[in-house]
């Protein structure tokens, strides 16, 4: 197999360095059998900061790279505690949509995302804010099949609100993005327009324009999003969907969920 060397600089001091080592042990062990760690080294700068030398064999190099992905994420439990801290009623995350200045950057795979849900779904009955996010309404499929896991078939276990009960709400469909220059969007992120509030009311480019109509009917959906049968409270991102294919109904392709085949 092909062998990489990966260099890494971390926030942590040099004590902290050991549970690092063991948690990306943990992660390969846990989800990339397949990556080989053959040895590591720490370098301390003048200034403190650590940095690792680390040596894998690996099938790929996206693999490698999504390891690496995957152990920088131990900050989510950190933000998650300061949110905690702070009192904040509210913790959502922002998941990329790959359109202006984002479109330079590299956005998680479906399987990282999915792992990511699981990680924030352990906060489960945790003290702490609502946790909500923003362009992935994919989470709110893992939060209710969990709580009815649990027994709780009205939706989320007390005490967790996953910031589900917004279920159905995405881009066009109780959400609705007004650009400095008057154009009406289905969301920020969205490159199509509706209208221009300067010639149009915005009440009725969104209750009556062809592009929100569409964005509403879950049934006119394609792909995976179309078959899904958690397509009425998610419906995904249409945003990704739209910059990754052209084609705001098209499938969001951050979601690893498969439907059942047949599913209408």
């Amino acid at each position: 197999m092909p062998k990489y060397l990966v260099i890494r600089r971390f926030d942590v001091s040099e004590s902290e360095m050991p549970e690092v080592g063991s948690r990306s042990r943990r992660v390969i062990e846990e989800s990339y059998p397949e990556i080989v760690w053959e040895h590591s080294h720490v370098v301390v700068d003048e200034d403190g900061t650590v940095l690792t030398y680390c040596v894998y064999e690996a099938p790929t190099e996206e693999m490698v790279r999504e390891h690496s992905r995957d152990l920088g994420r131990h900050t989510i439990d950190a933000i998650h505690e300061i949110a905690t801290g702070l009192g904040a009623a509210r913790w959502s995350l922002f998941f990329l949509i790959a359109v202006g200045r984002g479109a330079v950057l590299r956005p998680i795979t479906a399987q990282a995302c999915e792992r990511l849900f699981e990680r924030l779904l352990e906060r489960t009955g945790a003290p702490g804010p609502v946790i909500a996010t923003t362009e992935a309404p994919h989470f709110r499929r893992m939060a209710l099949v969990r709580a009815r896991a649990a027994g709780h078939n009205g939706g989320a276990p007390a005490g967790h609100r996953p910031g589900h009960a917004a279920a159905g709400i995405r881009d066009g469909n109780g959400i609705m993005f007004v650009s400095d220059t008057g154009e009406v969007r289905p969301s920020g992120f969205f490159a199509y327009s509706a209208g221009n509030v300067r010639t149009a009311s915005p009440v009725e480019l969104y209750r009556g324009s062809g592009l929100f109509r569409a964005l509403r009917r879950p049934d006119l959906l394609g792909g995976r999003c179309g078959r899904c049968q958690w397509r009425e409270v998610c419906g995904g991102s249409r945003s990704r969907a739209l910059a990754a294919t052209g084609d705001p109904l098209a499938e969001d392709p951050l979601c690893l969920y498969e439907p059942a085949v047949g599913r209408t």
